[in-house]
């Protein structure tokens, strides 16, 4: 390919390719020292800064490596700056495994899904905090997956090289447009929660509930939250006293899951 576009463009000679590739790598990285300098810096998201609101966590294992691939030395020109070095890998791994106790993956998806967990820690239940999709990362991985056919034949600096580049680059498409994303949600978000807002009202009104009795039922559901048991007595008694805080409006339902093995309590509330 090289060769053909020597060609096309009226050159003569042949072009190496390991020294075209080692050229470009080093290029990108007097690129990056430059950005650095100017404190662009790639991997820090100016709408997420100082506090990030919302982390969503994903893995992708289409970027191995053949164990034919390409053997070499030489140290990656982006060691460390995207993907972690090897000895702080081998660091942290060593620190899970005797800090913390493992939980099978079936087990702890289940678990996951405990509605007092979500409660707890979902975006949608917690003052000041965002909620997403959770699939976020998922963006990020199609953009990487598009290289990833060639790392699978690079050397391991080269791939380190090329996924950092592919990272940067994704960021940087995010930073351009991000001032016109954030305000179509903003624009978005507003909507919506006025929508809510007035179905909110509309509620407190319908089943004649006062702000004081909406905040005790909240605080009621945190409280239950934060209890360790799961039993079904739980949801029953805070369906209960919710059931007296709406005047007798309303009534409950306790549903009973199973999810590979694990009991779920779930609370379902109706009114008449």
């Amino acid at each position: 390919m090289l060769d053909q576009r020597t060609l096309r463009f009226g050159r003569t000679g042949k072009i190496s390719t390991d020294s075209f590739i080692k050229s470009f790598f080093e290029w990108e990285a007097v690129r990056y020292e430059v950005d650095i300098m100017c404190k662009e810096e790639p991997f820090t998201c100016p709408g997420c800064s100082p506090d990030m609101l919302a982390v969503s966590v994903d893995g992708n294992r289409k970027h191995y490596r053949f164990k034919n691939a390409a053997r070499s030395e030489e140290q990656a020109i982006f060691d460390g700056v995207f993907i972690a070095k090897d000895e702080d890998v081998s660091r942290f791994v060593d620190y899970i495994h005797t800090t913390t106790k493992h939980v099978s993956g079936r087990v702890f998806h289940a678990k996951a899904h405990d509605f007092k967990c979500e409660v707890k820690w979902s975006g949608a239940y917690q003052e000041g905090t965002g909620l997403t999709l959770g699939e976020e990362v998922e963006q990020v991985n199609a953009f990487l997956s598009r290289i990833a056919v060639t790392t699978k034949h690079m050397s391991k600096a080269g791939r380190t090289d090329m996924l950092t580049l592919m990272a940067m680059r994704w960021n940087q498409q995010k930073v351009s447009n991000l001032a016109t994303s954030l305000s179509r949600r903003y624009l978005k978000t507003t909507k919506a929660l006025e929508k809510q807002l007035q179905n909110l009202e509309s509620m407190k009104a319908e089943l004649a509930v006062t702000e004081k009795q909406l905040e005790d039922w909240i605080r009621d559901v945190n409280e239950w939250a934060e209890t360790t048991t799961n039993n079904p007595r739980d949801a029953a008694a805070l369906a209960s006293k919710i059931e007296m805080l709406t005047r007798g409006h309303g009534s409950y339902q306790t549903v009973t899951l199973s999810t590979s093995g694990q009991r779920e309590e779930r609370l379902t509330l109706s009114w008449q």
